[in-house]
């Protein structure tokens, strides 16, 4: 971590911790009256300044708990995965609250969808009136939306057919399950052919899902500009919001000896890889993943990503250390985007 990572890093959880002190004394001005009736311009602008001061692009959202009795205060990243983790620190460190959840994300909230929406001012949208066509594609285990409403004729610009679609999909999956389960999202002025009512999008995510309940692994092959293979073997489907602490990237290099006449891995070499290997998941534990590993040209790169609030680069390291055939190298870096195995998506 650089030396401005880890200043923003400690700015980050110094402002998470100040806004748990500050909590309660918003609570005490908090009833189910004043949600139902609205918050009030200054304790919306003083849950907002706390929120910014952790990082300005996140959101919240502040009302009933549509899953059961009390209240919920949702702190987002509004679909922006380097903010994920933050998002998440700070859901982790609210206190216990019988009254309240407190959330990293938007859960889903179908029953919205009964309702009607407000648009150009006043406006009002049938949410009920929405049809999907979905498209499952599963050589990247995700479902292509196309999202069709009739009031998206009369709208000559994109953008709000586009902020109604979004809301549309956070409330019918949640904010996770749609960067989980849903690829490319677009609108259409006319009704789909084989479109399907909004709510039965649940039923085609849930059957997709169901298919990679268990962990599985894809092998990928290619080659290098020079002609030698690439073998690389990745957790797929590999979702970067199933890992939510996980926003420091840890390459591990290791060159072997004992290879073919592409360079690959010989026997003796794999079998060394693959104790290694075994070794690096006990370090890595529950605050990092193995996401994958590719070969090529004489060194094998395993990627895993970290919570970078716990130690596991320093583990990491010294492992690296133990390794017999050849000098061995970790790379550490943040990368909350998960950029950096972005070449290894199918």
């Amino acid at each position: 971590m650089t030396r401005a990572d880890q200043r923003d890093f400690d700015n980050q959880r110094a402002a998470i911790a100040a806004f748990w002190a500050w909590w309660p004394s918003a609570l005490e001005r908090i009833t189910p009256e004043l949600v139902a009736a609205g918050l009030g311009e200054d304790l919306v602008a003083e849950i907002g300044s706390r929120v910014e001061a952790i990082d300005k692009s996140l959101g919240w959202e502040l009302g009933p708990n549509p899953a059961g009795s009390g209240f919920q205060l949702v702190v987002t990243a509004r679909g922006v995965a380097g903010l994920r983790a933050v998002a998440q620190r700070w859901a982790q460190s609210a206190p216990a609250d019988p009254d309240w959840r407190y959330l990293p994300a938007q859960p889903g909230d179908p029953g919205v969808l009964d309702s009607t929406l407000s648009i150009d001012g006043g406006r009002q949208v049938a949410l009920t009136d929405t049809e999907i066509a979905a498209r499952v594609d599963q050589q990247r285990a995700l479902v292509d939306v196309v999202i069709y409403h009739p009031v998206f004729g009369d709208l000559a610009d994109e953008q709000p057919r586009t902020q109604i679609a979004m809301l549309t999909l956070d409330w019918l999956l949640g904010e996770d399950d749609v960067e989980r389960w849903v690829g490319t999202i677009s609108t259409s002025t006319e009704p789909p052919l084989d479109g399907i009512p909004a709510k039965s999008l649940p039923m085609v995510v849930e059957q997709l899902a169901a298919m990679y309940a268990e962990p599985r692994w894809a092998l990928l092959s290619g080659s290098t500009p020079t002609g030698l293979a690439v073998v690389a073997t990745v957790r797929f489907p590999m979702r970067r919001v199933d890992y939510p602490l996980c926003d420091q990237h840890l390459a591990v290099v290791l060159p072997y000896r004992d290879r073919t006449e592409q360079r690959l891995p010989a026997e003796s070499a794999l079998d060394a890889l693959r104790g290694f290997e075994e070794e690096l998941l006990g370090i890595l534990g529950e605050s990092a993943v193995l996401v994958g590993h590719e070969s090529a040209n004489g060194r094998r790169i395993m990627h895993a990503y970290a919570d970078r609030a716990a130690p596991v680069a320093e583990a990491v390291g010294r492992l690296a250390q133990t390794w017999p055939d050849g000098r061995a190298q970790v790379a550490v870096t943040t990368d909350p985007s998960w950029t950096n195995v972005a070449h290894l998506r199918p």
